[in-house]
């Protein structure tokens, strides 16, 4: 259950604060995931691993789409 607070806090701190746009669906698994610990606790963890793995997929997306626009020169002035 902890697992599934802090991938729900840190998807919504990377919303907010990294525009990682997978945040949003990763917030929303893991907070389905609080939901279901008690009663279905084997879908409340597939629910949390697929919050990390949206949490990531975002980050490795924000990354490269930086590092894309760096080296084209579109972050230049």
């Amino acid at each position: 259950m902890a697992n599934a607070i802090v991938s729900l806090v840190l998807n919504l701190i990377a919303l907010v604060s990294c525009c990682n746009f997978l945040g949003a669906p990763g917030a929303i698994c893991a907070g389905l995931a609080l939901g279901k610990s008690r009663t279905e606790p084997r879908t409340a963890r597939t629910l949390v691993i697929w919050s990390w793995v949206l949490f990531g997929l975002g980050f490795v997306l924000s990354i490269g789409t930086f590092l894309f626009l760096g080296f084209s020169g579109y972050l230049e002035d």
